[in-house]
């Protein structure tokens, strides 16, 4: 194969779906191959090409790397394209989640979870982020996986830090909770509010919480939110919408605790850079949560709230503990480390080439 190229229907900025795409394109730069990234639909100020142009520079000799999160309309074309092809899953939210408040979306999520038995018959073989992910491509049918984490550039951590926001958050003997990810109904910031409600309430008034994340389109949800924080009285929430990566990088430096309730993850990068940045973790055990986080964190299997608001303080004052759990994640973090993503894309590639 002299080309690696990557699809994808649409690439953020500042996502960790579309910084593994630009890392993975220099990976495949460095082993040699010539690397693209093709886009399905329009974006401003986009630097990558259109899939319809595909052609123009591609042949049998190349190979497609297929990004999937979502039901994509130009699945039917991306088939006929020529050359090797394959598929990184992502993994689709349950449409349960959705179902009540946002239909369209739980449709979406339903038509994309199915359509990956559509896969089975024209992609040469299928990458998945974890085991969670590797269970539904499984479950539809492909029988050639390789389980490979995204590529995270961890370079990127080392940058200088927003010193304002960090200065805020280390002022003032507060206790700094975190929390990063989209506003969306799976990511259970509500169970969130009401366990720091209590730990607020009862444990440590001079406390804070920082949510991280852009709103969903249901911005309901966002609402929703708000009101629970009014209607429990708490204090010192804050919702910072997207932010830079500059911003990003001072809210783990300068945080005391990441928790996490979310109910639905195909890997959670959120709870990697929590690791990276020595902070202590819980996380409520769902999905690939637990798979991430390994002994890096605590894992919670029910939400009762007030109880996790106390092991919360207990984590937080027992130095032990917390250090205990440092060096768990300073080990953990090896299984995400770019030679192991190296080492795992080198077995993908030589068996695509040997087709």
């Amino acid at each position: 194969m002299r080309s690696i190229n990557q699809y994808s229907p649409y690439i953020p900025d500042n996502d960790a779906v579309g910084n593994n795409i630009r890392a993975l394109r220099k990976m495949f730069i460095d082993l040699g191959f010539e690397s693209t990234i093709f886009r399905g639909a329009e974006q401003e100020k986009s630097c990558f090409i259109g899939i319809e142009r595909y052609i123009e520079t591609n042949d049998e000799d190349s190979c497609l790397v297929i990004h999937y999160c979502l039901d994509d309309p130009k699945l039917d074309f991306i088939k006929s394209l020529p050359g090797k092809k394959i598929l990184i899953y992502h993994n689709i939210t349950p449409p349960k989640f959705f179902e009540k408040d946002w239909p369209d979306l739980a449709k979406a999520c339903k038509e994309g979870r199915e359509k990956l038995k559509y896969f089975k018959d024209w992609v040469d073989c299928a990458v998945g982020i974890s085991d969670y992910n590797l269970a539904d491509l499984e479950q539809f049918g492909i029988s050639k996986v390789f389980r490979i984490p995204l590529l995270i550039d961890f370079e990127q951590y080392k940058f200088p830090s927003n010193q304002h926001i960090l200065k805020k958050l280390k002022g003032g003997d507060f206790t700094s909770w975190l929390f990063v990810g989209r506003v969306q109904v799976h990511k259970k910031h509500d169970d969130l509010i009401r366990i720091f409600h209590y730990y607020q309430k009862y444990i440590n008034p001079k406390s804070r919480l920082n949510l991280v994340g852009m709103e969903g389109q249901g911005r309901w949800h966002s609402s929703f939110l708000k009101h629970l924080i009014e209607h429990l009285g708490v204090k010192g929430v804050t919702f910072t919408g997207s932010i830079s990566q500059e911003d990003l990088l001072a809210y783990y430096k300068g945080s005391d605790l990441f928790v996490c309730m979310s109910e639905h993850e195909g890997l959670c990068v959120p709870l990697i850079e929590a690791m990276v940045f020595g902070l202590p973790i819980i996380a409520f055990d769902a999905a690939a949560v637990g798979e991430t986080v390994g002994s890096g964190g605590i894992l919670i299997e029910e939400k009762k709230f007030a109880e996790v608001a106390e092991l919360a303080h207990y984590l937080l004052k027992n130095q032990k503990l917390k250090n205990d759990l440092i060096n768990n994640q300073k080990e953990r973090l090896k299984a995400f480390s770019v030679d192991e993503i190296f080492k795992g894309w080198k077995e993908v590639l030589k068996f695509a080439e040997a087709l």
